[in-house]
């Protein structure tokens, strides 16, 4: 009875194992042919059906880093730069290989630096500064790829050039540093005010207690007031005479 249960069971798991590979052979198959028709969508400049395909892929293999770098190339096609800076972002974290990772990173700083050329001056720095560490971690990952070296030395060079003939930057500058400098003066005033203290304090006798006191007269009279009434009480007492040894009977 117990080896015919035994059987069962072992027949049971062979086939649900068989339905578990079946199930993700058929999940690859279903990936594999729709990244195949994104990509033929994608040759075709319909990035919109392209990225429908790829979103359905990524659905069935979320982790793939090639499939959602795959949708946010044809996000990026439709012009939807806000869509596309995430999903690039997800692919490079995703992504194992080193040329696919330098991919993502590249496309994050050519969107950063784009959105740098076109936004409003106060934001252009910001911008900027997004794309140089953008196409240096893209340089990173591929230290051969010239094309995020030449828009590295550019966005370096915009920003430096951005810093100078921006007013409003160069008196926020010097407005901080002006800040800076006097508050580093004020904390060297109050440690020299603190130094020049303990040496008084070091250099300053111990006043006798009677030298104390006369800082608060009347602490003075009462102190005098008691040492009269003292030196009453111990004249009353040396005027008493002294009582002589007690005698213990001896019986």
């Amino acid at each position: 009875m117990f080896s015919e249960m035994l059987m069962k069971t072992k027949q049971i798991l062979s086939i649900m194992l068989l339905l578990a590979i079946g199930l993700q052979a058929s999940a690859q198959t279903r990936h594999w042919m729709l990244m195949r028709k994104g990509n033929a969508l994608f040759g075709k400049e319909d990035y919109k059906e392209a990225a429908e395909r790829y979103s359905r892929a990524e659905a069935l293999k979320p982790e793939d880093a090639r499939t959602v770098f795959n949708l946010a190339t044809a996000t990026m096609g439709q012009h939807d730069a806000n869509a596309a800076m995430p999903l690039f972002q997800q692919a490079a974290e995703l992504a194992s290989e080193p040329d696919l990772r330098a991919m993502a990173c590249y496309n994050q700083g050519y969107i950063a630096q784009s959105t740098a050329l076109s936004c409003k001056p106060e934001e252009k720095q910001q911008y900027l500064r997004q794309a140089i560490d953008h196409y240096k971690d893209a340089l990173r990952a591929n230290p051969h790829d010239d094309n995020a070296r030449y828009n590295l030395a550019l966005c370096q060079k915009q920003l430096k050039d951005e810093e100078k003939n921006n007013p409003q930057n160069q008196q926020n500058q010097q407005d901080q540093q002006s800040q800076d400098q006097q508050k580093q003066q004020q904390d060297q005033q109050k440690q020299q005010q603190d130094q020049q203290k303990q040496q008084q304090d070091q250099q300053q006798p111990q006043q006798p207690e009677d030298q104390r006191d006369q800082r608060s007269p009347q602490t003075q009279q009462l102190l005098n007031l008691s040492r009269q009434a003292e030196q009453q009480t111990r004249d009353r007492v040396n005027a008493t005479p002294r009582r002589g040894q007690r005698q213990e009977k001896n019986w």
